[in-house]
């Protein structure tokens, strides 16, 4: 993570879910096209190390008796090259706080609420990555839950460009796009078709 001086400067935090290789680009849970909405998200990391904030990478990391395995194919497994960054974000790595989880929720983590806490006047969080309608759904509705109960001043934002979902037989990935969107907003969330405006 790149050294802050004055933490009460950051106001956005980027949080980037599962942009692993095991759902972007090998294994049994891949789907390339995810890979599509890469370089919008190399953008925002671009800007938000730029702007001095804050960028956070959930990845899957799993062990083989995992209980999401009764549910999933097996995949990420931990230390296994499914479980790493893509190389196109890894590249941004030193700058980024790397929180390995266990399930599809990162904010189950227990790495994750220690560090979130720790930031100052944080007012915005972008979450980005795949799958939308899984991982990225899964952890947006915690965060809103965790702002609302706890009174914070924090918006979300999800950018459509940045964000995707697999897609096979029985899962539509249009379909389960925009059902992800719409649950998203329904709980207060800002959905926005492309992050070129905030670039």
């Amino acid at each position: 993570m790149n050294v802050i001086k004055n933490e009460s400067d950051i106001k956005s935090i980027l949080v980037i879910v599962d942009m692993v290789n095991g759902f972007v680009k090998e294994g049994n849970m891949a789907d390339l096209s995810i890979n599509e909405c890469t370089p919008n998200i190399i953008s925002l990391i671009k800007t938000y190390i730029s702007n001095n904030d804050y960028i956070l990478a959930f990845n899957d990391s799993h062990e083989i008796n995992c209980k999401e395995f009764d549910f999933y194919p097996i995949h990420c497994l931990k230390n296994s090259n499914e479980s790493l960054l893509i190389d196109e974000i890894k590249a941004f790595e030193k700058d980024i706080k790397v929180i390995e989880k266990n399930c599809t929720n990162g904010f189950m983590s227990e790495e994750f609420l220690p560090y979130f806490n720790k930031l100052k006047d944080v007012k915005e969080m972008v979450v980005v990555g795949c799958c939308s309608d899984i991982c990225v759904l899964q952890f947006c509705l915690s965060m809103v839950g965790y702002i609302n109960e706890n009174n914070l001043d924090i918006q979300l934002i999800c950018y459509k460009d940045c964000m995707d979902t697999f897609d096979n037989d029985k899962h539509n990935k249009k379909q389960y796009n925009e059902m992800a969107c719409l649950l998203m907003a329904n709980a207060g969330i800002i959905i926005k078709d492309s992050c070129e405006v905030n670039l």
